[in-house]
């Protein structure tokens, strides 16, 4: 839920305010498919014939990631972690179905997301390209949104 100060905050960002937050694209799109996930593969790799790419190991967290385009689809299988699991943060909860934009500067944009009063809460994931940084917050609708540095995409196989 927003609180208003939140609210506020976010709506002086978007009423034509200069704002330090570049996106550069949408980075992947993450679907939550807790109890389908071989069917989701199947969906979306056969069905709508998305290039399955690589994925890195993430511990507990099974899955499959798909090519749209210059977008990536994450589908995950796991239990939703639930609001509030991470200690002393809002309710955010990565491993909801989210968005993910890759910013230009990702330091600059959660400069940007603090001074605003959005809580954030970041990770890291290791891949064959080196650790990305991972920040996610709630836009004012509750919807989970997170950020990453933009990088160079790798080609699909």
């Amino acid at each position: 839920m927003t609180t208003p100060d939140r609210a506020k905050s976010s709506a002086a960002i978007h009423a034509g305010l200069e704002s330090p937050v570049t996106v550069v694209r949408v980075a992947h799109v993450s679907v939550n498919c807790h109890g389908a996930l071989e069917a989701a593969r199947t969906f979306y790799g056969k069905t709508l014939d998305l290039p399955e790419i690589e994925r890195p190991e993430i511990e507990g967290v099974p899955g499959y990631w798909f090519r749209a385009g210059d977008t990536e689809l994450h589908l995950v299988g796991s239990k939703l972690l639930g609001a509030g699991k991470h200690a002393g943060t809002p309710p955010i909860d990565p491993s909801a179905t989210h968005h993910c934009f890759a910013v230009a500067d990702l330091d600059a944009a959660c400069a940007a997301l603090d001074a605003a009063g959005i809580a954030m809460v970041s990770g890291t994931q290791e891949s064959k390209s080196g650790t990305v940084v991972q920040v996610w917050c709630c836009d004012p609708g509750g919807n989970v949104v997170e950020l990453q540095q933009h990088r160079t995409l790798p080609p699909s196989h």
